[in-house]
């Protein structure tokens, strides 16, 4: 017979010693689960045992346990709602109870250890993890959890004070266990939509914002959405449609992790930041039917809670002096939390300076450093019908016109159209980086940089003027009429206005 190699030699021996393991382990596992049969003549069954077979049960009305030195009682009313006598004011969870009802009509055992409960301290019994009493068609149900077998993973269960053991893994544990709050009910966000909402107004450290829904595309410069900033701005500012289901997604999207307390008073709720001196405040006004009656939903952000640091939130809801109020706090993941608070309109708003639609600008005059520029667009060779097109924009119509006859001037002289719409772009295109949530941020005796004085055949926006004013070293203050709410980049302002020079000099 041929010799094996000194390589196949060692993999054939690893191989041997591997299964000897699995066999050696086995063997192991069985003496030390039952090792009791040398000492106190206990014998060991397998199979399958079931102790209270929840599918053969009608109603279970009540559990009453203690562990870890809590004792609860939960039990049926006759409405179907469940009560924790230690306290009936606490918010009972319809679905934890249904997780206790089936943790417990399916305990199920492999092992058995016949008259283990005859030494009731060796297996933890005289001082359980669970003493857990279940009372299910009129009938009572015991089931006491002692220690825990290393070796197998499973704990030891006398059932209905039986003299035999049976081990089990973790399930009971886990569904009665010591934390009450883990068997609180946690409320839901009313069914609000972003058709019913009409305004959202949020509360933070720097003051209020508003946000509103109103079924006009005109009531800004763009024209392109039916939602607007009102405060902290002078004027309406038009948000960006998409952006807008996103936040509001937010709020109506939130999830209530768990409960955190109940029945609170004033005092609990400062201790919480949850008063209205301290909280963030979300109220979003909306109408759940055809009526004119607006109800208000409020959601109140407070501190974060040290050990997990999830942020406690409370919510409230109601039709004018009737509001629902459970006065419970709950917790909410950080995720969704700054998704909520960190709102900054400059982001989401559109957020043009000075927009005006170069199909409808007549007339521009752009002073800087005390020089004068006059922009002017003549339409006098435009026929009568001017041809457009209309696309759909994020569910929004945007119509185009074709500028075909227009003639551009700049202090006097003609503009090659490449030029004007080049220069236009870059001035309606300046953006702001950021706003002015009240007037002290403002800079009130700045010097004006530039003023931009606009003629437009826009419904509304005939006549306006933007001021730009030096802030710092970084930013322009801007606004309509010096009601300075927006914060500009110097570097592009500055670039707007070195292109105007250049095609000037032209």
């Amino acid at each position: 017979m041929a010799k094996l190699s000194r390589k196949k030699r060692r993999q054939r021996n690893l191989i041997f010693l591997l299964v000897l393991l699995v066999l050696l382990g086995g063997s192991l596992l069985a003496v030390n689960l039952f090792s009791e049969n040398k000492e106190g003549g206990i014998a060991e069954e397998e199979g399958t045992y079931k102790m209270l077979d929840g599918s053969n049960i009608q109603t279970f009305s009540k559990f009453h346990f203690t562990t870890e030195d809590k004792t609860f009682t939960f039990s049926l009313n006759k409405d179907d709602t469940w009560v924790y006598e230690q306290d009936e004011l606490f918010p009972v969870s319809k679905d934890a109870m249904t997780e206790m009802i089936a943790a417990a009509g399916t305990v199920t055992s492999e092992h058995i250890l016949k008259d283990g409960a005859k030494n009731p301290k060796k297996y933890g019994i005289d001082q359980p993890k669970l003493d857990l009493t279940v009372t299910a068609d009129k009938k009572n149900y015991h089931f006491v959890v002692g220690n825990y077998n290393n070796t197998a993973g499973m704990y030891y269960l006398q059932y209905n004070d039986g003299d035999d053991l049976y081990l089990i893994d973790d399930t009971l544990l886990v569904d009665f266990n010591s934390d009450l709050y883990s068997y609180g009910a946690v409320e839901t966000i009313p069914g609000i939509t972003q058709e019913n909402i009409t305004n959202i107004d949020y509360y933070n450290d720097k003051g209020k914002i508003t946000i509103e829904h109103l079924d006009d595309y005109g009531l800004d410069m763009t024209g392109a959405s039916t939602w607007y900033f009102h405060k902290p701005f002078h004027e309406l500012r038009g948000i960006d449609p998409g952006a807008i289901e996103d936040f509001i997604g937010y709020y109506t999207g939130m999830t209530l992790y768990r409960l955190a307390d109940y029945n609170v008073g004033s005092k609990d709720l400062d201790q919480y930041h949850l008063t209205n001196e301290k909280a963030h405040r979300v109220v979003i006004s909306y109408s759940n039917d055809d009526s004119e009656n607006k109800r208000k939903f409020t959601i109140y952000f407070g501190k974060q809670d040290d050990e997990s640091g999830y942020y406690y939130v409370r919510i409230t809801d109601g039709l004018g002096v009737d509001i629902t109020d459970s006065k419970c706090v709950y917790l909410v993941d950080p995720e969704t939390v700054n998704n909520c608070l960190n709102i900054n309109p400059a982001t989401i708003m559109f957020g043009n300076v000075n927009y005006v639609k170069s199909v409808n600008l007549e007339k521009a005059t752009i002073t800087v450093d005390g020089e004068s520029y006059e922009l002017v667009v003549d339409r006098s060779q435009v026929p009568e019908e001017e041809e457009t097109t209309t696309a759909t924009y994020n569910g929004t119509s945007i119509t185009t016109v074709d500028t075909k006859g227009y003639i551009y001037y700049l202090n006097g002289k003609k503009m090659e159209e490449e030029d004007f719409k080049k220069f236009y772009k870059e001035l309606v295109g300046l953006q702001a980086e950021s706003i002015f949530y009240n007037e002290s941020e403002v800079k009130q005796d700045s010097e004006v940089y530039m003023t931009i004085e606009f003629e437009s055949n826009a419904p509304g926006f005939e006549h306006f003027t933007v001021n730009y004013a030096a802030y710092n070293a970084g930013y322009y203050e801007a606004g309509f009429n010096k009601d300075y709410e927006l914060l500009v980049n110097k570097s592009e302002v500055d670039a707007v206005v070195e292109t105007l020079k250049e095609l000037a000099a032209k």
